[in-house]
C-alpha cells in the first residue's frame, strides 16, 4: 500500500501537463522556479535565485570595494483558496548562503579594513502572500511578497595586520583592532 501511495505522488509531481517555469528577479536575486500542481489548490515550486555585483568607490581619504553574492534555493507550498483564484499564500523553506565583503584601504596605503556580513541561518523558513502561479502548462505570471527568518546577521571585521575577527564593535573598539565607536 505505501509503495503505491509513493508512485501515485510521484506521478502526481510529474505530471507533464502540471509542471510549469517561471522567472523572478527580487531581492533574493534573479532565477527561476519549477512548478508543480499537487492537488486543485496547492502547489509546488523549487527554484534557484542568485546574483553577484560589486561596487567600489574612490574617496579623498581611501578606496572601498564590496561585493554582495546572493545563492538561495526554495522549496516552496503554495494554497489557493478557491479553486482557479490568483491570490494565494506560500509557506516553505529557503536555504541561502548571502553574503556581503567589504574592504577598506586608505590612500597613504598603510593597513585596511576587511568587513563581512552573513546571513544568520543558511536555513529558514518563509511564509508569504502572492497572485498568481507557477504550476501549469508553459511560462506563467506570478508576483510574490513574503518574508524569511534569516536571523540577524553578525558583522565581523579584520584590520590589514592579520589580527582575528571581531565579532561585535564594542570588542574592536577595546581590542584596537578595528573601527572605533562614535563618542560623543
Amino acid at each position: 500500500m505505501k509503495r503505491l501511495l509513493v508512485a501515485a505522488a510521484a506521478l502526481a509531481i510529474f505530471d507533464a501537463h502540471a509542471a510549469g517555469i517561471g522567472i523572478r528577479a527580487g531581492t533574493t536575486g534573479v532565477g527561476a522556479d519549477i512548478g508543480f500542481n499537487l492537488v486543485p489548490t496547492v502547489d509546488a515550486r523549487i527554484g534557484y535565485s542568485g546574483l553577484k555585483w560589486g561596487y567600489d568607490v574612490d574617496t579623498s581619504q581611501a578606496k572601498y570595494d564590496g561585493d554582495l553574492k546572493l545563492s538561495n534555493l526554495n522549496a516552496l507550498l503554495d494554497w489557493r483558496p478557491l479553486v482557479g483564484s490568483f491570490f494565494r499564500i506560500s509557506g516553505g523553506v529557503i536555504f541561502n548562503k548571502n553574503k556581503y565583503e567589504a574592504t577598506g584601504t586608505p590612500n597613504g596605503g598603510v593597513g585596511s579594513f576587511n568587513a563581512l556580513v552573513e546571513s544568520g541561518k543558511s536555513t529558514a523558513p518563509y511564509l508569504g502572500i502572492g497572485f498568481g502561479s507557477v504550476a501549469g502548462m508553459g511560462a506563467n505570471f506570478y508576483a510574490d511578497l513574503g518574508l524569511s527568518d534569516n536571523a540577524r546577521p553578525g558583522p565581523v571585521a579584520q584590520n590589514g595586520f592579520g589580527e582575528e575577527p571581531c565579532r561585535d564593535t564594542m570588542s574592536c573598539a577595546s581590542t584596537g583592532s578595528g573601527p572605533t565607536p562614535p563618542t560623543g
